[in-house]
């Protein structure tokens, strides 16, 4: 069974967008709350708060604990499922503009002492990094791209139209065979290497 896409229904019309994105708040700000759901890959979840008296955010204090039913995102039972968002960081927001901001959370437990919750791994991470904030730490992002031929649908190295030798390690050093290859080959890694 084929999956339609909302966006292939209901394509998105930049003008329209354009036109809502600019309307006048009269006053007030949107805190978008965003936190990690349960099922941790890539599960972002957020909703927005609105807060008319506030104008500007200058600090985390002025960012109320907010809340959201945890069972629909397989952090809590359906019987006890209240888990509160607190805050932790806001920036600003990028897409709506103006004195709009994106909070980022950590979901707790309701129980007033603000226990993370099971799937919260953010406040052991923030105890480890507190413990050796002397230290300078290192964070990289690892790329992992696909080099195709220039039929566009052969990966570069496998035979076109078929599968490399079972036998032969996947992860092994790609040899270029033709002087082709090489040439396509050095200024893409080189400028991917730059973009780093």
């Amino acid at each position: 069974m084929a999956t339609v896409q909302p966006a292939s229904i209901f394509p998105l019309a930049h003008d329209v967008y354009a036109h809502y994105m600019t309307l006048e708040q009269r006053g007030g700000i949107q805190a978008e709350y965003i936190w990690i759901g349960g099922s941790g890959n890539g599960d972002l979840r957020s909703k927005t708060k609105t807060i008319p008296e506030l104008k500007e955010v200058k600090s985390l204090d002025q960012l109320p604990v907010w809340n959201y039913d945890g069972s629909s995102t397989n952090q809590a039972p359906g019987r006890d499922s209240e888990v509160y968002l607190n805050p932790v960081s806001f920036y600003p927001d990028p897409f709506r503009r103006g004195n709009n901001v994106l909070v980022l959370c950590e979901a707790v437990l309701p129980d007033g002492k603000s226990t993370p919750i099971p799937t919260n791994s953010r406040r052991n991470a923030a105890e480890v990094m507190a413990k050796v904030k002397a230290q300078v730490p290192w964070f990289g992002i690892e790329q992992e791209y696909t080099l195709f031929q220039p039929d566009g649908n052969t990966p570069l190295g496998w035979p076109r139209g078929g599968y490399p030798d079972p036998k032969a390690l996947i992860t092994a050093p790609l040899v270029l065979k033709t002087p082709s290859a090489a040439a396509l080959l050095r200024p893409t890694i080189a400028l991917a290497c730059m973009l780093e």
